[in-house]
Order: structure tokens, then sequence, then C-alpha cells
């Protein structure tokens, strides 16, 4: 589905970890974040908060570059 949409090699974790980061930068605590994205640990948690492409959800393609900012277009 996300292929459709040009985004080859990402998976539903990119929301999951999108909406992490996203609550984190606008302030609510681990806690808040881990009850609402359901982890059960901290440290599940803070694997999504981990900025590398496996992390994000993404799956690393053969030949494929990465880099670590959102693209606009």
């Amino acid at each position: 589905m996300l292929a459709a949409i040009g985004k080859p090699g990402a998976t539903h974790h990119c929301f999951r970890r999108g909406g992490a980061n996203h609550m984190r930068r606008i302030g609510h605590s681990m806690e808040e974040i881990q009850c609402r994205g359901r982890w059960r640990s901290a440290a599940g948690l803070k694997a999504y908060l981990t900025d590398v492409p496996t992390a994000q959800g993404c799956l690393q393609l053969k030949g494929a570059e990465f880099d670590d900012e959102d693209d606009d277009d």
C-alpha cells in the first residue's frame, strides 16, 4: 500500500514511529506515549524513538539510500 504513494520499503511501523516521535516533540511523557502506543516496556518504545531506517519501519532495499530528513515533495 505505501509503495502506491511513493514509499517503497515502508511499513505500517512508520506511522507508529511517527506518532511516538510527534508526541515526544510536543511534550508528552514517555509513560503517556508508552500507554497510547500500547508498548509493554520502555525499551520497546525507545526502539521506535531511535532514528535509523529499521526503527522507522523502513525495510532496507538493495541499493536504496536513506536520509534522516523528511522530503517535502
